[in-house]
């Protein structure tokens, strides 16, 4: 019996769940003249917490390393939960190739956007990123992680259905007692007809 039991544990998909304030890993890799960096986790102190806002940087790259070729970066949030930027240019297109072109902008800052829900476990809805660009060039990549928080869609559906269960048997039960509590003044009518 135990056996079957863990079989069926074992068996269960993993759950991605969080508490507020839980790190969420976000991983992040590079491309700087094709080649491309495979997937690292950014730590602690630059992943998000989990229905918390907050700010935090990355390193720039060299100004002068970025101006050579096409560098570029893209995140992704947790292991394989589905949720990832694109390739994110570190300069527009003016700059490339162009160095001390007025019309430069150099990535300064990107903000992230989650949904979420907070039940008994909290989980991730929704995922959306913006990217800033400034003419001058940064130190650090400024990371904004913003969240907003959604009603779970199951619950209102749940309550909604027992609401107009709930108001269906209120009028069906109004309607039974007006009923018979007229049937109930006519049996008494016909008990004193008989009387007299």
């Amino acid at each position: 019996m135990y056996s079957t039991l863990l079989v069926f544990i074992a068996a269960l998909p993993a759950i991605a769940a969080w508490a507020i304030g839980d790190s969420v890993p976000i991983m992040e890799r590079s491309s700087y003249k094709g080649e491309v960096t495979s997937w690292r986790e950014t730590g602690p102190m630059v992943s998000p917490r989990f229905g918390k806002d907050k700010s935090t940087g990355l390193h720039a790259p060299d100004k002068d390393e970025a101006a050579e070729g096409d560098y570029k970066v893209q995140f992704k949030l947790g292991h394989d939960l589905g949720w990832q930027t694109t390739w994110i240019p570190f300069q527009t297109a003016a700059c490339r190739g162009k160095p001390g072109n007025s019309n430069c902008e150099r990535l300064v800052g990107v903000h992230f956007t989650f949904h979420y829900e907070k039940n008994i476990f909290g989980k991730i809805t929704g995922f959306r990123f913006n990217s800033i660009y400034s003419k001058k060039a940064p130190e650090t990549i400024q990371l904004n992680y913003y969240w907003i928080e959604q009603a779970d869609h199951d619950l209102n559906k749940a309550l909604g259905f027992i609401y107009c269960i709930s108001a269906v048997f209120g009028f069906a039960a109004v309607w039974f007692l007006t009923l018979s509590s007229s049937t109930v003044q006519r049996g008494e009518m016909l008990v004193c007809d008989k009387t007299n």
